[in-house]
């Protein structure tokens, strides 16, 4: 009889030992899980962060472009007097005629 209760003994501590396994394995491959999708979330933050500044860069060395083309095209076809090329008041341009 002793022998009975002992393997029955055994074979509960055996089972509880098996179901905390499963749940220590089911939580570590939740929170691995976790932490890879944060980091997802992270990088695709970091490369959108990365575009939006060469987006800007590229905008804003294009606008410098574009801003030294345009007052050269006015300094060549408008005549500007002293008083507006001193003041940064650009809407006194006669066009030469």
């Amino acid at each position: 009889m002793e022998k009975s209760v002992l393997a029955t003994v055994a074979g509960a501590v055996l089972a509880a030992l098996g179901y905390v396994a499963k749940q220590l394995a089911d939580f570590l491959t939740a929170y691995v899980a976790t932490k890879r999708a944060r980091q997802a979330k992270l990088l695709k933050l970091h490369s959108l962060l990365r575009a939006g500044r060469v987006i800007y860069e590229v905008q804003n060395d294009l606008t410098r472009t574009w801003r030294e083309r345009f007052v050269k095209i006015i300094r060549t076809n408008c005549h500007l007097s002293s008083k507006t090329q001193d003041s940064k008041n650009f809407f006194h341009i006669s066009i030469q005629k």
